[in-house]
């Protein structure tokens, strides 16, 4: 059984939420030519997209059931849930002795033109499947009479409305709904009867099509800048962006993440670091050009620089040569050197510099 949840929270079924003790299960079917699932929900990249907005989450309809089986976005079959199992659902309808929407869960099977038995054994089996795990959360005997019926049976009873859903398409593929109760029983006799590697291979298997089905959904669309920006920093490769990470890939991104970040810092304090020293180199260079006129002036930070000895002329130089790319070609130092030149209180500036 391959299970996904979509509550239909908007139809007026649910937002009544009337609840029920089940005591069975009711096997409807569409009586429509479309097996999709998407055509009764809203949809999703997995469940396929309702494009016409004809789906079952809205209010006004006085119809709903608790799941669908029918075809998945990628073609395979599947069940979704769409009414909490105990809710009461609005599905049978009102026989001549009661309704069984207060005693029966209830799923559809999507119909397609009856006449694929590919499809029809796997909706089929999907069928039998959800039903037995129905009758195991609920304590339910498949067997027992008026547990697991159709909606033809339940008329019969006088618990539904007069719909001939399944006996018009189960005995085109000789199947009866006696045997659907036959089949469900079997599985939960064998599920009695597994060993412990049975049992742990459905576990691995279920394991395995989880991950699949995670690793294959795409980014969501308001995710994708950070996502991107994640893998051209190298904190992630980019594969299996929505899959569960191990705790080998979580430490290994957390670590890459941390020493981005240290790196980071680091080159953002030395560009702070760079910044100050050659406002520092500016203001030096200025308070020489105006000191050699005899005047002073204020540097970036309201300071007043006044005309500075040799030595700390020759730090303001060195640090000039370490950011001589940065400040070649600024006015600034082309008048320094003539300035310096010009003063005739030094021969030569620092060496290699002016």
């Amino acid at each position: 059984m391959r299970l996904k949840q979509q509550l239909l929270t908007q139809n007026d079924c649910y937002r009544v939420r009337r609840t029920i003790q089940p005591k069975g299960v009711m096997v409807h079917s569409t009586g429509a030519n479309n097996p999709k699932v998407s055509r009764y929900v809203p949809g999703d990249e997995i469940l396929g997209f309702n494009a016409n907005g004809n789906h079952w989450d809205r209010p006004g309809l006085d119809k709903c059931v608790h799941a669908f089986i029918g075809v998945f976005a990628d073609g395979g079959i599947g069940t979704v849930q769409t009414l909490p199992w105990n809710a009461r659902g609005w599905h049978a309808g009102k026989g001549k002795k009661c309704s069984a929407n207060n005693t029966h869960i209830s799923f559809e099977i999507c119909e397609d033109s009856l006449t694929d038995p590919v499809y029809f054994q796997a909706a089929y089996q999907e069928a039998v499947e959800l039903t037995a795990y129905l009758c195991r959360e609920y304590g339910l005997d498949p067997l027992a009479d008026g547990v697991v019926i159709c909606h033809q049976e339940g008329y019969r009873r006088g618990i539904a409305s007069n719909h001939g859903d399944v006996l018009h398409w189960f005995p085109k593929f000789r199947k009866s709904m006696d045997d659907f109760r036959r089949d469900v029983a079997q599985i939960l006799k064998g599920e009695d009867d597994m060993t412990e590697d049975q049992v742990r291979k459905l576990v691995r298997d279920e394991l395995a099509r989880i991950e699949a089905e995670s690793a294959a959904r795409p980014v969501p669309d308001w995710a994708k800048e950070l996502y991107a920006d994640a893998v051209a920093r190298g904190i992630t490769d980019g594969s299996r962006p929505m899959a569960a990470a191990t705790r080998l890939e979580t430490a290994i991104m957390v670590n890459a993440a941390a020493k981005l970040s240290k790196k980071e810092s680091s080159a953002a304090a030395e560009d702070e670091k760079c910044v100050k020293e050659i406002d520092g180199v500016r203001c030096t260079l200025q308070a020489i050009s105006y000191g050699m006129k005899g005047e002073e002036i204020r540097n970036s930070e309201g300071f007043y620089c006044q005309l500075v000895p040799h030595g700390v002329l020759e730090q303001a130089y060195e640090v000039l040569r370490r950011y001589e790319k940065l400040l070649a070609g600024e006015p600034l130092v082309e008048q320094i050197a003539d300035d310096w030149r010009k003063s005739g209180k030094f021969s030569e500036g620092p060496k290699g510099v002016i």
